[in-house]
């Protein structure tokens, strides 16, 4: 099984039942396709003997901008 996240939502090409942004676990050809087409990219994982990187992926900066701007301030 492969950890992914969803870019485009996989219902109408692989009947897969998540949303854009989601994370799953698919089966590792299937992970393979949704990545070639565009349509997930793979979740590395990390582990907890071997520490957490300060480095932040180019598509989590992403996604903590657009988080960002859809607060609003009480």
């Amino acid at each position: 099984m492969t950890k992914v996240r969803f870019l485009k939502s996989p219902t109408g090409t692989h009947k897969l039942a998540y949303n854009v942004g989601e994370i799953g676990f698919v089966d590792s050809e299937i992970a393979k396709d949704l990545v070639n087409k565009g349509i997930a990219v793979v979740v590395e994982s990390k582990s907890a003997s071997v520490g957490f990187s300060n480095e932040v992926k180019e598509t989590d900066q992403a996604q903590k901008k657009s988080t960002r701007s859809r607060k609003t301030d009480k």
